[in-house]
C-alpha cells in the first residue's frame, strides 16, 4: 500500500497545525455545528486526528461517518473517539470508521450533512473538482456541506510560504 503523506506527521499534526494558525483552524471547523440537526447523517471526510470528536459529541441521534485516508490519523481519532464513547452513547449517536477515500463508502451512502474541513485545497484543481461533485451526488437535497479551505494569495509575499 502507497504510504499516505499525512502519516508522517500525524503525531505532530495538531500541534504544528496550533502552532502555524493559532487557534483559527479550530475556531473555522466549529463555526457551524450547531447547525446540525439532531438526527442527520454526518459524514466526516479527511477529519484527521479527530480533535473534533469531542465537539460533535454533542449532537444528539446522529449517526457519523468518520472517513480518513491516513490510517495513522484515523488511529489517533479512533482513540479520541474511545475516550468520547460514553459521551456519544448517552446522545445516542454512533461513530463509523472508515480508512480510505470516498471510493470506500457504500455505493448507496447519502448524507445530510458533509464536513470537509481543509480537504479540497491538498488536490489539484480537476481533482478537487471531481471530489466536489462526487461529495455533492452524496448530500441529500437541502443537505448541509460544512467546509473550510486555505485559498492562494494574490499577494507575491503570502505566496512564497503557499505550494
Amino acid at each position: 500500500m502507497k504510504p499516505v503523506p499525512f502519516d508522517r506527521v500525524a503525531s505532530i499534526y495538531d500541534e504544528l497545525a496550533n502552532l502555524v494558525f493559532g487557534k483559527s483552524i479550530r475556531e473555522a471547523q466549529r463555526c457551524f455545528l450547531t447547525e446540525i440537526k439532531e438526527g442527520s447523517q454526518v459524514l466526516i471526510i479527511g477529519g484527521g486526528t479527530g480533535w473534533i470528536l469531542k465537539d460533535l459529541s454533542r449532537l444528539k441521534n446522529c449517526s457519523i461517518t468518520y472517513l480518513e485516508a491516513s490510517p495513522a490519523m484515523l488511529k489517533m481519532a479512533k482513540q479520541r473517539y474511545l475516550i468520547l464513547q460514553s459521551e456519544f452513547a448517552s446522545q445516542k449517536t454512533e461513530v463509523i470508521f472508515v480508512q480510505g477515500s470516498v471510493s470506500a463508502l457504500p455505493s448507496t451512502a447519502t448524507f445530510g450533512v458533509i464536513m470537509s474541513f481543509f480537504l479540497l485545497d491538498v488536490y489539484p484543481n480537476p481533482e478537487a473538482r471531481v471530489l466536489m461533485k462526487t461529495l455533492n451526488a452524496l448530500l441529500l437535497s437541502r443537505g448541509l456541506w460544512l467546509y473550510a479551505d486555505f485559498e492562494k494569495s494574490e499577494n507575491p509575499i503570502a505566496r512564497a510560504w503557499q505550494l
